[in-house]
């Protein structure tokens, strides 16, 4: 099982008391004080993979209490990119999680999208922590055509959340560069596609429509956070030719939930191979 451990004296004391059983009354109050009065809180996976964390935002807390955040599917991430041909391709990347775990455990060539930038500004931190890995990052948002749109002004705590806003008159809210994945992939000459990971928070539909999947763009595998309400991106999918599976590898017939909120989708030409 996946596990980040704590880097340092002071954040390593944080952490022991953070994930203890031990419960009070003030306990969450406390581990947030102590988190804000540290500077570095930086976590350590397989000995070589660092990551700063906030740990007052959603994943991070996660990642500071639990010692983890998705594991099974980090690590099926992993097992699908170790040794194998092909980029993995982190759409909605965030502060680079998937990014740091999957290259400092794979050795893998990484894209990473990124439309927010306080998010693409903790995502560039983490990974230059992470000389190692080998990642090209692109800030804009992964659009059907070129375009602009504006995102979502998410409270303290919850930037995972940011997304797509698609109402009209946003006011003041600042325009993002939007560009079709095809035209990325083109400008950074990538080749094939073996991973694409995708979060952006229902907008997945529409940045599918800006990749041509009848090219040598056609991802092998694409893991994509989904939840059993969310018809149109999964049946896209699922019309293209792919099969649906939890990252626990299990059909989706003998399934009511998705574990971690992820689903697995393997093209049809590549079964059995992970």
């Amino acid at each position: 099982m996946i596990q980040w451990s704590p880097e340092g004296f002071l954040f390593g004391l944080l952490t022991k008391y953070a994930r203890s059983s031990f419960q009070h009354r003030a306990k969450v109050r406390l581990i947030r004080i102590f988190a804000q009065l540290l500077r570095q809180k930086t976590l350590v996976f397989e000995h070589t993979g660092r990551i700063q964390i906030d740990a007052l935002d959603y994943i991070g807390w996660a990642l500071l209490t639990q010692g983890s955040f998705e594991p099974r599917s980090i690590t099926r991430a992993m097992r699908i990119m170790r040794n194998a041909d092909g980029i993995f391709l982190d759409v909605g990347a965030h502060h680079g999680l998937y990014v740091v775990a999957v290259g400092a455990g794979t050795s893998c060539k990484i894209v990473a999208v990124e439309a927010s930038a306080s998010n693409f500004q903790r995502l560039c931190e983490n990974v230059h922590r992470n000389p190692g890995i080998c990642v090209s990052l692109v800030n804009c948002c992964a659009t059907p055509s070129d375009t602009l749109v504006q995102l979502s002004q998410e409270p303290s705590g919850r930037s995972a959340w940011t997304r797509v806003d698609e109402a009209k008159d946003k006011g003041d809210a600042p325009f993002v560069a939007g560009l079709p994945l095809d035209r990325i992939l083109k400008r950074l000459n990538v080749k094939s596609i073996r991973l694409l990971k995708i979060d952006v928070e229902g907008y997945e539909a529409q940045v599918f429509r800006g990749l041509s999947w009848e090219s040598a763009f056609r991802p092998t595998y694409v893991l994509m956070e989904c939840n059993p309400s969310e018809i149109e991106k999964r049946q896209f999918l699922l019309d293209l030719g792919y099969i649906a599976q939890t990252v626990d590898s299990t059909p989706l017939d003998d399934v009511k939930g998705y574990p971690e909120g992820n689903l697995l989708f393997v093209d049809k030409g590549t079964v059995g191979d992970h």
